[in-house]
């Protein structure tokens, strides 16, 4: 519970104090009950713009690198990648998997899964290639009622890229952690889960 505190306070902190409030003197960021930053503010710091959607604003950040640059992918990982239980699914993700950039990498980070806390996507990162490089692109929510915006702006991308690749740390036993890929061509309604990865601290029993 004090860890689930702990990240709520800090989500909190980064919670906009409303401008016109600050000008007329009723508040500011440092004698507010909440301490915060003013959108402005916040948003240079981040490198990030304040980007709207018809359910509210949230903090976007977006750059894109040179490097790692789109790549061809050969057959054999193709099969790996698309590989199912239903040979007409299989042939149907390779067939939408073998332009990369309709690939679209997703990973989230959330408030905590467990439901006396409540679950809230605050950061969500997507990456995908264009113009042969790497575009990346983080939606940041300042606070809860923004989630609804930020997942808005999530679905729109996942529109224009169906295939997602996704990843997941298993934390459960520190000493011995998991680590596993899933991969999705058809936009997220079915998953396959094409790599596993096992590891294990030296001084793990």
């Amino acid at each position: 519970m004090p860890a689930a505190m702990d990240r709520f306070a800090r989500l909190a902190a980064l919670r906009p104090v409303e401008l016109a409030s600050v000008h007329e003197g009723r508040t500011s960021p440092e004698d507010s009950p909440t301490p915060g930053l003013d959108e402005c503010t916040l948003a240079k710091l981040l490198g990030a713009t304040i980007a709207g959607t018809k359910y509210g604003n949230h903090l976007s950040i977006r750059n894109w690198y040179a490097t790692p640059a789109c790549p061809v992918v050969a057959p054999a990982a193709l099969d790996l990648l698309c590989r199912t239980q239903d040979e007409s699914r299989t042939k149907k993700w390779r067939a939408a998997a073998e332009d990369p950039e309709k690939w679209l990498f997703l990973d989230t980070e959330t408030t905590g899964l467990s439901g006396g806390t409540g679950t809230y996507a605050f950061l969500i990162g997507i990456a995908w290639w264009d113009s042969g490089g790497l575009q990346l692109e983080q939606f940041m929510m300042r606070d809860f009622s923004e989630e609804h915006s930020v997942l808005l702006e999530l679905g729109a991308r996942i529109a224009e890229r169906p295939v997602l690749v996704t990843f997941q740390w298993d934390r459960q036993d520190p000493g011995r952690p998991h680590w596993h890929q899933a991969f999705s061509a058809d936009g997220g309604e079915s998953w396959e889960i094409n790599w596993h990865m096992s590891c294990r601290r030296p001084d793990a029993v």
